[in-house]
């Protein structure tokens, strides 16, 4: 359109910044996603053009098929548009942003029936934010109306139990490739998302025994039959695995204090469980049983044992539990890297929350779906734990955060603890059968745990009470000789360095009789490094022995030094009496230049000279290394580093991002 009058500046603004989005967008116009059209007409940048080779028509509806009609109950936020020539699958996120006012009028008006409909659809924070503005979103065309539509549009996204919701719908309708989206939000949420976890009612068992006891006394009110008192107990404690009379066998025997228990216990509890569809509630199933015995025939007996062995053997197979595992695992890192300080069980507590809603889905899929959702599991896994190593979030001690982050088995051996509990002892073949699988894994001491250091009686979860009793029933059961011998040590060395005075012996002397004592003093001193601050004051003096450093960093083996690095750095982040801050860094340096024509040992030790920098806030160790003559030893080393911090640095939380731009300078120099 031409014109002889001379525009004003804020035509000329307006008509300078259109410009700017079509040599942008290019011939890519017609594919613009929903929140940029929508923003770009906004601000009325396809309009102004004084060629006018740009108009509003050259951005196309996401949808234009109204109305929607929903398949099945409404349950989530996909919606068919079923046709002639098929059916069109489209989420009622991308409706919210069309540009045509009808349209969003009424997929809002579709939105507000959803969420009356299904509650559990967004969280609480949303609901009540979408309350707010939606009807500003649909009153016109002008600005406003179409920045709170984009407002809207951004809340789902960062909704957690929306983008459940539609992970669940997508598997349902078999949309294999419109699952992994969904997927992919649910397992990188920023802090904002996680807010609604706050609100769970049981955050941190240890601390709010009162809270447990009042839900409970509510369950067992309330339940008119087993089934319905485990689906409340699942609701609310099934991610965690609790001990005691907060266990699911302390909640059922006392419910049974005042309810008659009819037809086939057994039979009612195996129904549940099923229907849960998770192995976590396979465990609580077992762990039921483990204490109403009397429910049980022998054939009965029997299946129960063999579903007790799978769950102590599933962790250390590729399947349900092992994404859990992962998934807890990442959730847990995750959020310490978003919230540095936070409560180390509470995060933990939340983790598993998270993974069992997240792990519930993934085996709702498909076989082909399920292992494309496990390959995108394992790369958030590898990210989260990239961003955990290079910040070392300083986190409150809890042994649920010790046993989510470093054991395969807290699940296994909880029911081993319940096993050892159990009021009827298990028979000769039971015993044999149990000492076959402790057997078989034997060979990772991490996952047996016998008890945590300064337990009286064990503790608030399962995992924390002791096991021995168990592990010496089966020990004489057990086929091979050498692993009897094994775990004959491994029940004698824990109790020894389970006693604060011995454990610092121990340490100090650093003689173990092979490498499997080596190992089991390793994995003892990151135990007590994350759950027993008063084992501080004994691995500070170990560490500032020049000898014991040189024979430990220098003369292990690489999974010994891991686990040892590993529990001084903990102690870096979380001991402020002795000067870790200071020390830990050069102790590493000094090891690593000492590691002459090892090159491996150079690599591992050079990573942790990286890890308790950043920890520490400071290069210096890092300069004093690479200021020796040899220098060019590590320049592979620098390289890698460099490569992975540029990686880091445009993904990593800011607080995180800040640490490795000092580091990253000193490997440019």
């Amino acid at each position: 359109m031409e014109s002889n009058k001379e525009p004003t500046a804020a035509e000329l603004d307006l008509a300078v910044r259109a410009h700017l989005i079509v040599h942008a967008f290019k011939d890519r116009l017609g594919n613009l996603d929903g929140r940029t059209a929508l923003i770009v007409l906004k601000h009325r940048l396809f309009a102004v053009s004084r060629n006018g080779p740009v108009t509003v028509d050259m951005v196309p509806p996401i949808y234009r098929a109204w109305p929607h009609r929903r398949r099945g109950e409404a349950t989530g936020p996909l919606l068919v548009s079923v046709q002639k020539d098929g059916r069109t699958i489209s989420e009622l996120k991308m409706l919210l942003l069309d540009p045509a006012l009808r349209v969003r009028q009424a997929a809002f008006a579709e939105l507000g029936r959803l969420i009356e409909a299904c509650p559990d659809l967004v969280c609480p924070e949303t609901r009540s934010r979408l309350a707010a503005i939606s009807e500003a979103a649909i009153i016109d065309n002008e600005a406003d109306a179409l920045s709170a539509a984009v407002e809207v549009a951004d809340l789902l996204d960062a909704d957690f139990l929306y983008q459940l919701a539609g992970f669940r719908e997508c598997s349902a309708l078999k949309l294999e490739d419109s699952i992994y989206p969904f997927l992919q939000r649910l397992l990188s949420p920023d802090i904002t998302a996680m807010r609604f976890l706050l609100a769970l009612p049981v955050w941190s068992p240890s601390r709010q025994q009162d809270v447990v006891e009042s839900l409970i006394s509510r369950m067992v009110n309330e339940a008119s039959s087993l089934s319905a008192l485990l689906a409340a107990y699942y609701r609310y404690f099934g991610h965690l695995a609790l001990s005691g009379t907060a266990s699911a066998g302390g909640v059922v025997a006392r419910w049974c204090r005042s309810h008659e228990i009819r037809d086939d216990p057994d039979a009612e509890i195996l129904n549940w469980a099923r229907e849960a569809g998770s192995p976590l509630a396979e465990y609580h199933r077992c762990e039921v049983l483990c204490r109403n015995p009397q429910w049980l025939n022998a054939e009965q007996r029997a299946k129960w044992l063999n579903s007790c062995i799978a769950v102590i053997r599933g962790v250390t197979h590729d399947g349900p539990w092992h994404v859990r595992v992962d998934l807890a695992r990442h959730y847990c890192r995750h959020l310490e890297t978003l919230s540095p300080h936070a409560d180390g069980e509470r995060v933990a507590a939340m983790a598993w929350w998270l993974a069992e809603q997240v792990g519930a889905m993934v085996a709702t899929a498909d076989k082909k779906s399920q292992a494309r959702c496990t390959e995108q599991i394992a790369v958030a896994c590898r990210a989260s734990e990239e961003a955990w190593l290079l910040g070392r979030p300083p986190v409150q001690a809890s042994k649920l955060r010790y046993a989510t982050l470093f054991s395969a088995s807290l699940w296994g051996t909880a029911l081993l603890a319940a096993l050892a509990e159990s009021p009827t002892p298990l028979s000769e073949p039971e015993r044999e059968s149990i000492a076959d699988e402790i057997g078989a894994i034997l060979a990772k001491p991490a996952f047996i745990h016998l008890g945590f250091p300064d337990d009286v009686g064990g503790g608030v979860y399962a995992f924390e009470r002791p096991t021995d009793r168990l592990a010496e029933c089966v020990r004489t059961h057990l086929q091979d000789q050498a692993v009897a011998g094994r775990l004959e040590r491994l029940i004698d060395f824990q109790a020894r360095a389970r006693c604060p005075p011995e454990f610092a012996k121990l340490l100090l002397e650093w003689a173990p009789v092979d490498e499997f004592d080596k190992l089991l003093l390793a994995h003892e001193l990151r135990l007590a490094a994350h759950c027993s601050p008063a084992v501080a004051e004994s691995v500070w003096q170990a560490f500032s022995n020049d000898g014991w450093r040189q024979r430990i960093l220098l003369g292990c083996t690489d999974d010994i030094v891991e686990l040892v690095c590993t529990a001084a750095i903990e102690l870096q982040c979380t001991d402020s009496d002795r000067e870790w801050q200071v020390y830990l860094p050069h102790f590493f340096a000094l090891a690593c230049a000492e590691s002459e024509n090892r090159s491996d040992r150079q690599r591992l030790l050079f990573a942790y000279i990286v890890a308790a920098s950043l920890a520490a806030n400071s290069v210096s160790a890092v300069q004093r290394l690479l200021s020796e003559p040899d220098r060019q030893d590590f320049a592979d080393m620098v390289d890698e580093w460099r490569k992975r911090i540029e990686r880091a640095i445009p993904i990593a939380p800011p607080w995180i991002s800040a640490k490795l731009r000092g580091l990253k300078a000193v490997l440019y120099i």
